[in-house]
């Protein structure tokens, strides 16, 4: 057997020291005491985790609730996917059409209730694809001024690049969105964003959508394109609104205790 299952009555303390944020760097849950990984939940006392791992028939020589296959000096298991499938959810994201919204509170930012997602702003669009990808554990609400100075410079969990490639998130003082691909013969970059402009002929345009651009125009910018230090293989094959249903939107920690 790999783990021991631990008596109910058992318990102990430390010190007074009450970190939220523990070993695996994940939020724990104060009613359960299980760390949230955004897709799944980790029982730290038992050492695995609540519910079948979603590749376990890539793994057949793993047991499918081993947390970093029984080895967490060695690995992580930060329980994401991989750039393919950030592509895929920001496209389902995009192809809603959704209207642009800069001016939301923390609620309808991070909520999944027909009101929160009835409009949308860029950095709200890339939050809450990182959310559905499992790079953070739940939907958080970030400026891009916000993103820059706090989750994308450190290091240890975003690499930064000057050349863009599918699944990064390119992101200036001012604009955000992910990359579904680049073509290097003419510096083309497709993006998938939440964006408002008005065009030479004074239409506007103000929605989620996938739009292309030039390397120089980033360049210009001064905006860079990140990826996350630890990926995971795809989940996904293709895209479907059941996926967009499931992963993009799920609810936060706050939104499961709303009243609406």
């Amino acid at each position: 057997m790999r783990f021991s299952i631990l008596p109910y009555y058992f318990s102990y303390s430390c010190s007074a020291y009450n970190e939220r944020y523990k070993f695996t760097s994940k939020e724990r849950d104060a009613e359960s005491g299980y760390d949230y990984f955004g897709a799944r939940y980790y029982m730290p006392l038992l050492y695995h985790w609540t519910k079948v791992d979603p590749l376990a028939d890539k793994y057949p020589n793993i047991s499918p609730y081993a947390y970093a296959a029984w080895n967490p000096i060695k690995y992580v298991d930060p329980d994401g996917r991989g750039p393919k499938d950030r592509v895929i959810l920001a496209r389902e994201l995009a192809e809603q059409k959704i209207p642009y919204n800069q001016d939301k509170g923390y609620y309808l930012r991070t909520a999944t209730s027909p009101e929160a997602l009835a409009t949308m702003d860029c950095s709200e669009f890339v939050c809450r694809v990182l959310a559905g990808d499992g790079i953070t554990s739940t939907i958080e609400s970030h400026s891009t001024r916000d993103m820059l100075a706090n989750m994308m410079s450190d290091e240890t969990k975003f690499i930064k690049s000057d050349i863009p490639q599918a699944g990064d998130i390119v992101l200036w003082a001012g604009h955000t969105g992910i990359i579904e691909g680049y073509n290097e013969k003419d510096n083309t970059v497709t993006v998938l964003h939440a964006t408002r402009y008005e065009k030479n002929d004074g239409t506007i345009v103000s929605s989620t959508r996938r739009e292309n651009y030039s390397l120089n125009y980033y360049r210009g910018k001064n905006a860079f394109f990140y990826r996350p230090v630890n990926e995971t293989p795809d989940v996904f094959e293709d895209s479907s609104t059941a996926k967009l249903q499931e992963i993009i939107v799920k609810p936060s920690k706050d939104d499961q205790n709303a009243n609406y």
